[in-house]
């Protein structure tokens, strides 16, 4: 059981004075509690992985965390509370210039959004979270957020611009051999 391995690995953490690594089993336990719609507990963790990142003066990873609960919010359909603590982990992250977690709640953010029918405002998000991905050269995650931004344009029925935002991610995800999500944007561009 994923969560037992987590629970004994923080013991271990704890005993050698990795209290950073400890604070990740948390999150960690939080995802699993999640996956399994185990809310309650999924927040619980995420909460005790914030205090504990918070104590540490962990600026990632109280990012981390809070985009952890913001997750945990938005699979239980409490959008607002998502977008609070997406909102947050974005300030987290810019006060500690952390681009992977910033590029993370924007995208995280654009899902909500999205699934408010804001669809500008998830576009917006989308736009910058790619701009901060092209810059670190990550290139799995901007294919994933051209894709995400064709999709956005798809549900307007805006097709052309879909099929452009497609065609990108296509070219992105093909240049890194990334299988999964060339299929993705195929599938999206038979749509």
């Amino acid at each position: 059981d994923a969560i037992e391995y987590y629970e004994a690995a923080r013991k271990i953490y704890l005993k050698t004075g990795n209290t950073r690594a400890a604070g990740n089993c948390l999150n960690k336990i939080a995802d699993a509690y999640m996956s399994t719609s185990q809310y309650d507990e999924a927040l619980s963790y995420s909460f005790q992985a914030f205090k504990e990142f918070e104590r540490l003066g962990d600026r990632q990873g109280m990012a981390g965390s809070l985009i952890g609960s913001g997750n945990v919010y938005q699979a239980m359909g409490n959008f607002n509370k998502a977008i609070g603590d997406f909102e947050k982990a974005l300030s987290v992250a810019r006060e500690a210039n952390d681009l992977m977690n910033e590029a993370s709640c924007m995208n995280n953010l654009a899902n909500v959004y999205g699934l408010l029918g804001k669809n500008d405002t998830a576009i917006n998000y989308l736009e910058q979270a790619g701009a901060i991905y092209e810059k670190l050269h990550d290139k799995f995650n901007y294919g994933k957020v051209l894709n995400n931004i064709g999709t956005v344009y798809l549900d307007r029925e805006m097709f052309d611009e879909a099929e452009s935002y497609f065609l990108k991610a296509l070219e992105v995800r093909k240049s890194i051999s990334d299988n999964r999500g060339m299929a993705s944007s195929l599938a999206n561009l038979g749509n």
